[in-house]
C-alpha cells in the first residue's frame, strides 16, 4: 500500500494543492470574465452614443422638413430637453450649398462626446 494513504499529513497536503489549482483557476477566470465585463460597458456606451445621435440627427431632420424654408441665416438652436440625452445640443443652420441645410449635433455620455454634421436637402416651401 502506498504511505500517503495512512499518513493525514499527506492527505492534507494533496487537499492544499487541489485548493490552491481551484483558487488559481477562480483568478484566471475573474481576470477573463473582467475584460470581458469592460469590453461590454465600452461597447453599451458607443452604442448609446450612436443611438442618441441618431435620436438627434432624426429630430432635426423633421424639423427641418417643417421648417427648413424659415431657418434664421445664423441657424437655430433646437430644445432637445424632452429627448432625455444629457449634454445634447443640436441646431439647424443653411448650409452653403443652396437648398440644404445643415445639422449639428453634440451628445455626451460620461468622458465621452459624439459631435456631427448632416447636410440635408431643405423643402421646398408649399
Amino acid at each position: 500500500m502506498n504511505a500517503a494513504a495512512h499518513n493525514p499529513r499527506a492527505r492534507r497536503g494533496v487537499l492544499l494543492i487541489y485548493v490552491l489549482v481551484i483558487v488559481a483557476a477562480l483568478g484566471a477566470a475573474a481576470a477573463v470574465l473582467t475584460d470581458a465585463c469592460a469590453s461590454l460597458a465600452f461597447e453599451a456606451r458607443e452604442t448609446y452614443l450612436d443611438a442618441c445621435a441618431r435620436n438627434l440627427a432624426a429630430s432635426a431632420a423633421a424639423w427641418a422638413d417643417r421648417n427648413g424654408a424659415a431657418v434664421p441665416a445664423e441657424g437655430r438652436e433646437l430644445d432637445v430637453s424632452a429627448l432625455g440625452v444629457p449634454g445634447a445640443r443640436l441646431s439647424v443652420a443653411p448650409a452653403a450649398a443652396p437648398g440644404r441645410v445643415e445639422i449639428r449635433l453634440s451628445c455626451r455620455h460620461g468622458k465621452r462626446i459624439v459631435t456631427g454634421r448632416v447636410t440635408r436637402f431643405a423643402p421646398v416651401p408649399r
